[in-house]
Protein backbone atom coordinates (compact mmCIF):
# COMPACT_ATOMS: atom_id res chain seq x y z
CA UNK A 1 0.00 0.00 0.00
CA UNK A 2 2.93 2.57 0.95
CA UNK A 3 4.86 1.67 -2.01
CA UNK A 4 1.76 2.42 -4.34
CA UNK A 5 1.63 5.53 -2.70
CA UNK A 6 5.22 6.25 -3.02
CA UNK A 7 6.60 9.58 -4.42
CA UNK A 8 6.49 9.13 -8.95
CA UNK A 9 4.52 6.18 -9.20
CA UNK A 10 0.71 6.39 -10.30
CA UNK A 11 -1.31 6.14 -7.30
CA UNK A 12 0.51 9.05 -5.88
CA UNK A 13 -0.26 10.87 -8.99
CA UNK A 14 -4.09 10.04 -8.83
CA UNK A 15 -3.83 11.02 -4.98
CA UNK A 16 -2.53 14.31 -6.23
CA UNK A 17 -5.09 14.71 -8.82
CA UNK A 18 -7.67 14.00 -6.14
CA UNK A 19 -5.91 16.90 -3.77
CA UNK A 20 -5.96 18.91 -6.88
CA UNK A 21 -9.71 18.52 -7.75
CA UNK A 22 -11.23 19.09 -4.59
CA UNK A 23 -8.79 22.31 -3.84
CA UNK A 24 -10.32 23.74 -7.16
CA UNK A 25 -14.11 22.50 -6.22
CA UNK A 26 -13.27 24.69 -2.85
CA UNK A 27 -12.25 27.42 -4.01
CA UNK A 28 -15.13 27.68 -6.88
CA UNK A 29 -17.82 27.04 -4.02
CA UNK A 30 -16.01 29.85 -2.06
CA UNK A 31 -16.14 31.81 -5.48
CA UNK A 32 -19.77 31.12 -6.10
CA UNK A 33 -20.64 32.39 -2.17
CA UNK A 34 -19.39 35.65 -2.83
CA UNK A 35 -20.26 36.51 -6.32
CA UNK A 36 -23.94 34.56 -6.00
CA UNK A 37 -23.20 32.89 -9.06
CA UNK A 38 -23.04 28.94 -9.29
CA UNK A 39 -22.37 28.92 -13.14
CA UNK A 40 -18.83 30.10 -13.05
CA UNK A 41 -17.96 26.80 -11.90
CA UNK A 42 -17.94 26.25 -15.31
CA UNK A 43 -14.73 28.24 -15.56
CA UNK A 44 -13.22 26.62 -12.83
CA UNK A 45 -13.76 22.98 -14.70
CA UNK A 46 -11.32 22.83 -17.39
CA UNK A 47 -8.51 25.32 -15.16
CA UNK A 48 -8.59 22.22 -12.45
CA UNK A 49 -7.73 19.86 -15.44
CA UNK A 50 -4.73 22.49 -16.76
CA UNK A 51 -4.31 21.99 -12.28
CA UNK A 52 -3.96 18.58 -12.56
CA UNK A 53 -2.36 18.22 -15.48
CA UNK A 54 0.29 20.56 -14.00
CA UNK A 55 0.55 19.11 -10.49
CA UNK A 56 0.93 15.52 -11.95
CA UNK A 57 3.80 16.99 -14.47
CA UNK A 58 6.05 18.47 -12.07
CA UNK A 59 5.60 15.32 -9.98
CA UNK A 60 6.24 13.12 -12.89
CA UNK A 61 9.67 11.25 -12.68
CA UNK A 62 9.23 11.43 -16.80
CA UNK A 63 8.25 14.88 -17.55
CA UNK A 64 10.76 16.10 -20.05
CA UNK A 65 9.38 13.12 -22.14
CA UNK A 66 7.08 14.00 -24.95
CA UNK A 67 4.38 10.99 -23.71
CA UNK A 68 4.42 14.02 -20.85
CA UNK A 69 5.02 17.31 -22.79
CA UNK A 70 2.40 16.69 -25.80
CA UNK A 71 -1.17 16.14 -23.55
CA UNK A 72 0.43 18.61 -21.41
CA UNK A 73 0.37 21.16 -23.98
CA UNK A 74 -2.83 19.95 -25.12
CA UNK A 75 -4.47 20.58 -22.14
CA UNK A 76 -3.05 24.08 -21.46
CA UNK A 77 -4.32 24.78 -25.03
CA UNK A 78 -7.84 23.28 -24.44
CA UNK A 79 -8.07 24.60 -20.69
CA UNK A 80 -7.07 28.80 -21.23
CA UNK A 81 -9.23 28.34 -24.59
CA UNK A 82 -12.79 27.12 -22.81
CA UNK A 83 -12.20 29.14 -19.52
CA UNK A 84 -11.59 31.85 -21.31
CA UNK A 85 -14.40 31.70 -23.11
CA UNK A 86 -16.95 30.83 -20.53
CA UNK A 87 -15.50 33.69 -18.47
CA UNK A 88 -15.88 36.24 -20.96
CA UNK A 89 -19.17 34.60 -22.54
CA UNK A 90 -20.95 34.97 -18.83
CA UNK A 91 -19.81 38.25 -18.02
CA UNK A 92 -22.80 40.62 -16.57
CA UNK A 93 -24.80 37.38 -16.94
CA UNK A 94 -27.38 36.15 -13.99
CA UNK A 95 -27.50 32.30 -13.06
CA UNK A 96 -27.28 29.48 -15.70
CA UNK A 97 -30.59 28.54 -16.03
CA UNK A 98 -29.09 24.74 -15.62
CA UNK A 99 -28.27 25.58 -11.78
CA UNK A 100 -31.09 27.01 -11.25
CA UNK A 101 -33.16 23.76 -11.83
CA UNK A 102 -30.82 21.86 -10.38
CA UNK A 103 -30.84 23.91 -6.64
CA UNK A 104 -34.74 24.37 -7.40
CA UNK A 105 -36.07 26.13 -4.35
CA UNK A 106 -34.37 25.70 -1.63
CA UNK A 107 -32.36 28.42 0.80
CA UNK A 108 -30.12 28.52 3.48
CA UNK A 109 -28.26 25.21 4.39
CA UNK A 110 -29.93 23.05 2.69
CA UNK A 111 -29.10 24.96 -0.76
CA UNK A 112 -25.09 24.69 0.10
CA UNK A 113 -25.55 21.16 0.91
CA UNK A 114 -27.43 20.43 -2.55
CA UNK A 115 -24.82 22.64 -4.31
CA UNK A 116 -21.89 20.81 -2.17
CA UNK A 117 -23.59 17.36 -3.46
CA UNK A 118 -24.74 17.56 -6.55
CA UNK A 119 -22.52 20.29 -7.89
CA UNK A 120 -18.95 20.82 -6.33
CA UNK A 121 -18.49 17.78 -5.14
CA UNK A 122 -20.01 15.83 -8.14
CA UNK A 123 -17.75 17.82 -10.46
CA UNK A 124 -14.83 17.44 -8.18
CA UNK A 125 -15.29 13.30 -8.30
CA UNK A 126 -15.84 13.24 -12.05
CA UNK A 127 -12.88 16.16 -12.55
CA UNK A 128 -10.66 12.55 -11.49
CA UNK A 129 -12.36 10.48 -13.13
CA UNK A 130 -12.09 12.27 -16.62
CA UNK A 131 -8.50 13.52 -15.47
CA UNK A 132 -7.40 10.10 -15.64
CA UNK A 133 -5.83 9.25 -18.87
CA UNK A 134 -4.05 13.04 -18.57
CA UNK A 135 -2.73 11.89 -15.14
CA UNK A 136 -1.45 8.32 -16.86
CA UNK A 137 -0.04 9.95 -20.05
CA UNK A 138 1.90 12.39 -18.25
CA UNK A 139 3.12 9.99 -15.78
CA UNK A 140 4.28 6.97 -17.06
CA UNK A 141 7.24 6.39 -19.18
CA UNK A 142 6.23 5.21 -22.97
CA UNK A 143 6.63 5.55 -26.53
CA UNK A 144 3.59 7.67 -28.40
CA UNK A 145 2.93 5.33 -30.85
CA UNK A 146 0.12 4.87 -33.53
CA UNK A 147 -2.48 5.23 -31.43
CA UNK A 148 -0.87 8.42 -29.77
CA UNK A 149 -0.44 10.27 -32.82
CA UNK A 150 -4.05 8.95 -33.69
CA UNK A 151 -4.92 11.11 -29.74
CA UNK A 152 -3.04 14.30 -31.03
CA UNK A 153 -5.15 14.29 -34.41
CA UNK A 154 -8.45 14.11 -32.51
CA UNK A 155 -7.36 16.79 -29.59
CA UNK A 156 -6.57 19.11 -32.32
CA UNK A 157 -9.63 18.32 -34.16
CA UNK A 158 -11.92 18.70 -31.06
CA UNK A 159 -10.23 21.97 -30.04
CA UNK A 160 -11.00 23.52 -33.39
CA UNK A 161 -14.23 22.02 -34.08
CA UNK A 162 -15.75 23.60 -30.31
CA UNK A 163 -13.52 26.79 -30.91
CA UNK A 164 -15.12 27.45 -34.29
CA UNK A 165 -18.97 26.48 -33.16
CA UNK A 166 -18.32 28.87 -30.28
CA UNK A 167 -16.83 31.65 -32.36
CA UNK A 168 -19.54 30.93 -34.74
CA UNK A 169 -22.11 31.61 -31.63
CA UNK A 170 -20.87 34.12 -30.64
CA UNK A 171 -21.01 36.26 -33.97
CA UNK A 172 -24.48 35.01 -34.03
CA UNK A 173 -25.19 36.88 -31.18
CA UNK A 174 -23.19 39.70 -31.22
CA UNK A 175 -25.06 40.30 -34.42
CA UNK A 176 -28.36 40.47 -32.12
CA UNK A 177 -29.04 37.34 -33.29
CA UNK A 178 -31.79 36.27 -30.61
CA UNK A 179 -33.46 32.80 -32.36
CA UNK A 180 -31.99 29.46 -33.01
CA UNK A 181 -28.66 29.89 -34.92
CA UNK A 182 -29.11 26.69 -37.96
CA UNK A 183 -25.92 27.96 -39.88
CA UNK A 184 -21.99 26.63 -40.25
CA UNK A 185 -21.22 24.09 -37.71
CA UNK A 186 -24.60 24.70 -36.39
CA UNK A 187 -26.33 23.25 -39.58
CA UNK A 188 -24.95 20.08 -39.11
CA UNK A 189 -25.02 19.59 -35.33
CA UNK A 190 -27.51 21.13 -32.78
CA UNK A 191 -24.40 20.89 -30.64
CA UNK A 192 -20.90 21.63 -32.13
CA UNK A 193 -18.76 22.78 -29.02
CA UNK A 194 -20.28 19.28 -27.52
CA UNK A 195 -19.30 17.07 -29.94
CA UNK A 196 -15.99 18.70 -29.92
CA UNK A 197 -15.72 18.49 -26.66
CA UNK A 198 -16.20 14.90 -26.29
CA UNK A 199 -13.48 14.53 -29.05
CA UNK A 200 -10.82 16.22 -27.17
CA UNK A 201 -11.76 13.43 -24.23
CA UNK A 202 -11.00 10.50 -26.75
CA UNK A 203 -8.08 11.70 -28.04
CA UNK A 204 -6.70 12.09 -24.58
CA UNK A 205 -7.44 8.56 -24.02
CA UNK A 206 -6.26 7.54 -27.33
CA UNK A 207 -2.80 9.43 -26.06
CA UNK A 208 -2.89 7.46 -22.37
CA UNK A 209 -2.85 4.34 -24.28
CA UNK A 210 0.45 4.42 -25.27
CA UNK A 211 1.05 3.19 -22.04
CA UNK A 212 -0.63 -0.49 -20.67
CA UNK A 213 -2.67 1.34 -17.57
CA UNK A 214 -4.34 3.71 -19.95
CA UNK A 215 -6.75 1.39 -21.62
CA UNK A 216 -8.10 1.16 -18.24
CA UNK A 217 -8.72 4.76 -18.80
CA UNK A 218 -11.41 4.62 -21.22
CA UNK A 219 -14.39 5.62 -18.49
CA UNK A 220 -12.55 9.28 -19.27
CA UNK A 221 -14.49 9.36 -22.30
CA UNK A 222 -17.07 7.50 -21.95
CA UNK A 223 -18.50 9.39 -18.80
CA UNK A 224 -17.63 12.57 -20.86
CA UNK A 225 -20.01 11.95 -23.68
CA UNK A 226 -22.33 10.76 -21.13
CA UNK A 227 -22.00 14.02 -18.69
CA UNK A 228 -22.57 15.99 -22.22
CA UNK A 229 -25.82 14.18 -23.81
CA UNK A 230 -27.21 13.41 -20.75
CA UNK A 231 -26.14 15.06 -17.28
CA UNK A 232 -25.17 18.97 -17.74
CA UNK A 233 -24.97 19.05 -21.74
CA UNK A 234 -27.56 18.61 -24.21
CA UNK A 235 -30.54 17.18 -22.76
CA UNK A 236 -30.59 20.03 -19.91
CA UNK A 237 -30.35 22.78 -22.37
CA UNK A 238 -32.63 21.17 -24.74
CA UNK A 239 -35.69 21.00 -22.41
CA UNK A 240 -35.22 24.75 -21.35
CA UNK A 241 -34.83 25.68 -25.16
CA UNK A 242 -37.94 23.52 -26.05
CA UNK A 243 -39.90 25.48 -23.59
CA UNK A 244 -38.91 28.78 -24.37
CA UNK A 245 -37.87 28.96 -28.44
CA UNK A 246 -41.03 27.98 -30.48
CA UNK A 247 -38.67 28.05 -33.74
CA UNK A 248 -36.38 25.42 -31.73
CA UNK A 249 -38.58 22.49 -32.11
CA UNK A 250 -38.30 22.50 -36.01
CA UNK A 251 -34.71 22.63 -35.54
CA UNK A 252 -34.46 19.94 -33.50
CA UNK A 253 -36.22 17.85 -36.65
CA UNK A 254 -33.99 19.14 -39.30
CA UNK A 255 -30.28 18.95 -37.30
CA UNK A 256 -28.79 15.82 -35.58
CA UNK A 257 -28.57 16.79 -32.22
CA UNK A 258 -24.76 15.68 -31.20
CA UNK A 259 -22.81 14.03 -34.04
CA UNK A 260 -22.63 16.49 -37.21
CA UNK A 261 -23.77 15.07 -40.48
CA UNK A 262 -21.28 15.71 -43.15
CA UNK A 263 -23.59 18.34 -45.73
CA UNK A 264 -25.66 20.82 -43.84
CA UNK A 265 -29.02 21.18 -45.85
Amino acid sequence: MIAALSPHSLGFAFLVSLIVAISTMALAFGHGLVRGRVRDVDVFWPLGFLAIALATWFESAHRHDASALVPLMLVVIWALRLGGYLAWRSRGEGEDVRYRDLVGERKGFKRIGRLLVVVYGLQALMMVIVASPLVVAITQQSALGLLGFLGIIACVFGISFETAADWQLSRFRARGGSGVLAAGLWARSRHPNYFGEAVVWWGFFLLATASVYGFFTIISPLVMTWLLVKVSGRDLLERHLVATKSEYRSYVEQVPSFIPRWKAR
